[in-house]
């Protein structure tokens, strides 16, 4: 069983040197064992938001947990698939400046890749291996086609 707490305290962003910050808050995750193969564990967490205060303190700390747990959704499933498909852990790039211009290129072709513009045609040709598998087989022209075209949401 997992358990959440969250405390929650207004700030001045200027105090703080953090630009648009509104609150400051910590997150208690506390794992208490209810199977095998589960450990008891307790951790905290410490973050800022610039998420606005509501009046009312639980619907603040109900929306600020939600928005904290909401982005480490988006930072998992984009570093898993960063990690996973390109193993970025396991670059041996050096220069920053090369490090950034090649995550760039990931992150494009990621962000391709979710608004389908190699037209898949079944759920295996959705994945973020079968795009650059379709990157390869129909070239670079096509790729810089695929970024420079206007994007549409509607056009799905």
């Amino acid at each position: 069983m997992e358990i959440r707490r969250i405390w929650t305290h207004p700030v001045v962003a200027e105090s703080i040197g953090l630009y648009a910050a509104t609150q400051v808050f910590v997150v208690e995750r506390e794992v208490i064992p209810i199977s095998n193969g589960v450990e008891e564990s307790k951790e905290l967490s410490y973050a800022v938001t610039s998420t606005p205060r509501s009046a009312d303190s639980e619907e603040n700390a109900k929306q600020v947990l939600k928005t904290y747990r909401g982005h480490w959704t988006v930072e998992n499933g984009n570093h898993y698939r960063r990690d996973v498909t390109y193993q970025e852990d396991k670059s041996q790039i050096k220069h920053p400046n090369a490090a950034r211009i090649l995550a760039a290129f990931k992150m494009t072709a990621i962000f391709l890749c979710s608004i389908e513009a190699h037209k898949p045609e079944n759920d295996r040709e959705r994945t973020l291996p079968e795009f650059i598998r379709s990157c390869s087989i129909n070239g670079i022209d096509k790729a810089i086609g695929w970024i420079t075209r206007k994007y549409n949401p509607l056009d799905r």
